[in-house]
């Protein structure tokens, strides 16, 4: 008798374990998947708000593009114009800009001015 009392408590205990490891596991994946989804919220957000440039010349005007989706930015005839434009239409935007084989940013943090990105 007291063997089957024995067997039954074990196989009460691998239940219950078995049980708390099933909701370990479950509580972790929610942990992960809500972690996910703030991740990807985050970056869609950067995605919005930082635009690399594609900039187009013709005649006496320049034209800005977002490199990614091909979207209209700006246009003037300097490129100060430009900026002035996107300064209006943007103005919490950060822009990565190509110019002469350097890499510059601008935005609201750096007054509008090209700033170089520094190589590491």
């Amino acid at each position: 008798m007291e063997l089957v009392v024995d067997f039954f408590l074990f196989c009460l205990e691998i239940l219950f374990w078995s049980c708390v490891f099933t909701l370990v596991i479950s509580v972790w994946k929610v942990y992960q998947d809500k972690k996910t989804d703030v991740i990807v919220e985050f970056e869609e957000k950067l995605r919005e708000i930082i635009h690399q440039v594609q900039e187009e010349k013709h005649g006496d005007c320049y034209y800005w593009f977002d490199a990614n989706n091909n979207s209209f930015l700006a246009q003037g005839a300097t490129v100060e114009d430009v900026t002035a434009h996107l300064k209006n239409r943007f103005p919490d935007h950060i822009f990565l800009v190509n110019k002469s084989q350097e890499n510059f940013y601008l935005s609201k943090n750096t007054d509008w001015k090209f700033v170089p990105i520094a190589a590491k």
